[in-house]
């Protein structure tokens, strides 16, 4: 969606309920929930973020899954 030498954004679309993502951390990744509901996993920690709410996933934590808890999803990510 956007890119600039600073700041990334990208659009996240889970279109199926349980529908997984995963990603490796080279910097910290910003998730945005615009509708739906998803499961952010990373390391040992677990997070439910639902429409209108955030979380930031470090770059230490190496890696990331996200789950699709609703039928579809759209997610903003910035890093």
């Amino acid at each position: 969606m956007l890119r600039t030498p600073y700041y990334n954004l990208d659009k996240l679309m889970l279109q199926q309920e349980s529908a997984t993502f995963e990603g490796a951390l080279t910097q910290f990744k910003h998730f945005f929930v615009k509708s739906g509901r998803i499961e952010v996993s990373a390391g040992t920690t677990t997070v439910t973020v639902t429409a209108g709410h955030s979380c930031f996933v470090p770059a230490g934590a190496g890696s990331y899954t996200i789950k699709n808890l609703a039928d579809k999803s759209e997610v903003l990510v910035s890093y």
